[in-house]
């Protein structure tokens, strides 16, 4: 998040010269610099019992499959997210998760850390998904829209395999 107020006082920030870091916003009044804080989000490869990938369409918003995804909450790490969101959205406990990468981005500002698990059970959607159908990984990377993270998530998980 690109700040424009100092979030402890509240006074306008101005631009200032921070060694290696170059022109940052910073805030006179308390003395200290205020850097830009991308929002930590987790987007998650989740894989059935078929060997085969869950894609989702949302409730709201595009049209298009995406993979599961959600805000990281406070107090709250990485590997929790991942269980929470599989949980909240479709209804699945997640296993065996790990870690893919990180990916940034920009149009939201958002730190996406990409994770993989495996999921069991019967589906069963949030009031924010719209459908979740199952494909073989090869068919998921042509069901992903073109250079988004999702995809490039699925490529990664395939060259990690």
């Amino acid at each position: 998040m690109r700040a424009s107020f100092c979030p402890y006082c509240g006074s306008k920030l101005t631009k200032k010269e921070i060694g290696d870091e170059g022109l940052v916003p910073y805030c006179e009044a308390c003395i200290k610099p205020i850097f830009s804080i991308p929002c930590p989000c987790a987007i998650i490869l989740c894989i059935n019992e078929n060997d085969e990938a869950i894609l989702i369409r949302q409730s709201y918003g595009d049209d298009h499959y995406v993979l599961v995804a959600g805000y990281l909450q406070l107090d709250e790490n990485f590997e929790e997210c991942v269980l929470r969101e599989v949980h909240e959205e479709l209804n699945l406990e997640a296993t065996n998760v790990k870690y893919i990468g990180s990916y940034y981005q920009s149009s939201r500002e958002n730190i996406m850390a990409a994770f993989v698990c495996n999921v069991s059970g019967e589906i069963a959607l949030s009031s924010e998904v719209k459908e979740a159908r199952s494909f073989h990984i090869e068919e998921a990377i042509l069901m992903l829209k073109e250079a988004s993270i999702a995809k490039k998530v699925v490529e990664d998980y395939i060259k990690m395999n």
